[in-house]
């Protein structure tokens, strides 16, 4: 089974020169990204300088996923479930010359404090397909090691080529600003022992 994650819309893309940027704490020990079919993908494993009751904490924190990425606009709870929580984002998505606003719900299912994932419900939301999974480990030290899974597929139209190209590296940078942001974040957050 492959994670996806409440917190992002954006997915995909082979950013070996994302990885190569210069990082504070966080290290990215994974990321691919891909298309396929028409759903774009991304696959990453990072370690991120908190631990994971603080990185969960930041990334089941719906009603404030805004502070994820600056291309959340909006996020909320819908409903909650016995066993899931029903959130609404509005991610503002762009790459190349092309933006577009999506509204997402999702469906989100917390199997204990280290695995979440989220499955978009396709006749509430402006996207065919997705599925975000995150996979938390303690890595020791205070470390979390994430392993993180994302997939979507565009109700839109994305140019061919080139475009597809430009999504997918937009997403996958789309991403390491997230995984940024919840490093900041979570290393703000007071875990009680």
């Amino acid at each position: 089974m492959r994670p996806v994650s409440p917190a992002l819309i954006l997915v995909t893309a082979t950013g070996a020169w994302l990885v190569s940027a210069p990082l504070a704490a966080l290290e990215v020990l994974r990321l691919e990204s891909g298309s396929d079919g028409g759903i774009y993908t991304i696959d990453a494993e990072l370690l991120i300088d908190a631990p994971p009751p603080a990185v969960h904490a930041v990334i089941t924190d719906y009603e404030h996923l805004t502070n994820l990425s600056d291309r959340i606009e909006e996020s909320r709870v819908l409903e909650k479930e016995p066993n899931a929580t029903l959130v609404f984002t509005r991610v503002e998505g762009c790459f190349a010359f092309f933006c577009r606003t999506i509204d997402r719900v999702e469906r989100v299912v917390e199997f204990g404090p280290d695995h979440v994932e989220a499955t978009t419900l396709p006749e509430q939301s402006d996207i065919g397909f997705g599925k975000v999974v995150w996979v938390l480990h303690d890595d020791g030290d205070g470390t979390t090691r994430v392993e993180y899974y994302a997939a979507l597929e565009p109700t839109f139209w994305v140019p061919p080529l080139i475009g597809r190209v430009a999504f997918r590296r937009s997403m996958a940078a789309e991403a390491m600003h997230m995984f940024r942001n919840i490093e900041a974040l979570a290393s703000q957050v007071v875990v009680e022992r």
